[in-house]
């Protein structure tokens, strides 16, 4: 189903929650990457009923992280969760040919540098959690991400405050 309501599903405790969001976010990007290139070898490995059904699935994936508690609740997130989404819509909508909904939420990526990474690179939200370090470089990896589609897409990934007592991703990966 293309839902992800069952996410990180605790048995006896819940059955998902919105966190699970970021576990499918770090490999579906790259799926659909490796389907792009199926769809390119034309050798009849994945079919155009193939290719029409996946995208299918990917729209409603899309409506469902836009319009479903667990999505919204991640996109609102002040640490890797939001950066982690964003990745994720982004990847979809390119996928599904809609550039014009993956610049809209690559601003808001450019908010959310502002937002994560003091002017020295620090993450502050990311260095109050245990194994911070794992955490900050996963945030930082994802920022990386989208400022390489960003640049495909002429758009630098850039905070609207840089130097404004913000940080930026050079300073993070600094």
């Amino acid at each position: 189903n293309p839902h992800l309501c069952y996410a990180q599903m605790i048995p006896g405790r819940c059955t998902g929650n919105s966190a699970g969001l970021i576990d499918f976010s770090l490999y579906l990007p790259t799926v659909l990457d490796h389907l792009q290139l199926l769809v390119q070898l034309d050798d009849g490995s994945w079919t155009s009923m193939d290719q029409q059904a996946m995208v299918a699935w990917c729209a409603n994936l899309l409506s469902w992280l836009e319009e479903h508690p667990f999505g919204r609740e991640e996109e609102e997130r002040a640490n890797n969760h939001a950066v982690y989404y964003d990745r994720l819509v982004v990847c979809l909508a390119l996928f599904l040919g809609r550039p014009e909904r993956a610049r809209m939420q690559l601003h808001r990526s450019r908010q959310r540098i502002a937002q994560q990474i003091r002017p020295d690179g620090s993450m502050p939200a990311e260095l109050h959690r245990t194994c911070s370090f794992g955490y900050t470089v996963m945030d930082l990896r994802g920022f990386v991400d989208l400022a390489g589609i960003a640049r495909r897409l002429s758009m630098p990934l850039r905070s609207p405050t840089s130097g404004g007592g913000h940080g930026s991703i050079r300073a993070a990966v600094d």
